[in-house]
């Protein structure tokens, strides 16, 4: 395992509470809101033709009224009329909303995967993806990346794409840019191919032993810690949990400690970065190009902020688990600092 934390030196923050929620309002006096219609994403009329399936995952908030807003594509199998589809079913979506003490409130963290599957359509891999498959396993096995990434690309490009294509595909992409050392695109990678259940469950479960690994090394702890639940689930003898629990358990006493835990973050093309917190203070800091908004959605509070840096987010315990959200223009790259409860400050309202 690699040193999962980064320590910095006393940091002259002021502190921002996210909001003005009482501590004694306790999550559990909340019902859950209840669908009461989803409209079915339309299939694009050329993905159908040409064969081509698919799967796109997103968040959103469901508003005091019932309806859906902040809609967020957190990930897809990489076809944007899936996503315009997507985005606009679920915009029709309606909820009998989420209750507080008798009082309609908004539900802030909901996701939702939406897969596009033709009728009738393959229980399985191609012969032509079968050939280039194993082309790209020899390829890794004799160290020949150029020759590996030649088939990677023609996999890709090719019109017709079925959820077991896609499922394999992002299993032989991760392999690849394992041996690349590319461990960010590896990460991701390896979480869009456990996106389906389509991958045997040898596979799934190496997929998330090495995603476990790479969490704790870029210091995404509440993702770790959900991801060796995962492992937990797949791992029928129990033998790769046993070699994984102490990890976890170390990663508990970290959270329970002083130490900070810092978190590397670059903008991507979608032009937001997500992040979920293990912790209820936050900051960020060695901001290099625009950085736009910060959204702090969690399960029934959110709040969106300028983006700004040395300065300190404090989340309220009532407000439960949360992920932040930050928009900027893409290649924009920042630090998030993680922060103890305890961490010496100058407290401040919003």
């Amino acid at each position: 395992m690699k040193k999962m934390i980064g320590l910095f030196g006393a940091l002259p923050l002021m502190v921002l509470a996210a909001g003005d929620i009482e501590d004694s309002l306790l999550l559990e006096t909340v019902v859950n809101a209840k669908p009461l219609e989803r409209i079915h994403p339309k299939y694009p009329v050329l993905a159908a033709k040409s064969g081509k399936e698919g799967w796109v995952r997103l968040s959103y908030v469901i508003r005091a009224d019932g309806s859906v807003d902040n809609l967020i594509v957190e990930d897809s199998s990489g076809e944007r009329d899936f996503e315009r589809e997507a985005m606009r079913a679920i915009r029709q979506w309606t909820y009998e909303p989420a209750v507080q003490d008798g009082k309609p409130i908004e539900q802030c963290q909901n996701k939702v995967q939406m897969d596009f599957a033709l009728q009738k359509g393959p229980e399985g891999v191609t012969r032509r993806f079968l050939s280039r498959a194993r082309k790209i396993q020899d390829a890794l096995e004799n160290g020949q990346l150029d020759a590996a990434r030649v088939q990677l690309d023609l996999i890709k490009d090719s019109p017709k794409w079925n959820l077991y294509e896609d499922a394999w595909y992002w299993m032989l992409d991760a392999r690849y840019q394992e041996h690349k050392g590319n461990e960010k695109a590896e990460l991701v990678s390896i979480g869009r191919a456990l996106m389906s259940e389509r991958l045997p469950e040898p596979n799934r479960l190496y997929l998330a032993q090495r995603r476990f690994q790479l969490e704790v090394a870029s210091n995404r702890l509440a993702d770790a810690l959900e991801t060796f639940e995962r492992i937990e689930q797949l791992d029928q003898d129990g033998e790769v949990t046993a070699v994984l629990r102490p990890y976890a358990k170390q990663l508990r006493q970290i959270l329970d400690g002083e130490e900070l835990v810092v978190v590397d973050g670059n903008i991507g093309q979608r032009l937001t970065w997500q992040h979920k917190l293990s912790r209820s203070q936050f900051s960020l800091v060695d901001n290099e190009g625009d950085l736009e908004s910060v959204e702090v959605r969690c399960q029934n509070q959110y709040s969106t902020y300028k983006a700004v840096t040395d300065v300190i987010w404090k989340i309220p315990p009532a407000w439960g688990q949360c992920s932040v959200y930050l928009r900027g223009e893409e290649n924009a790259s920042f630090k998030l600092l993680e922060l103890p409860q305890n961490h010496d400050a100058h407290l401040g309202q919003i």
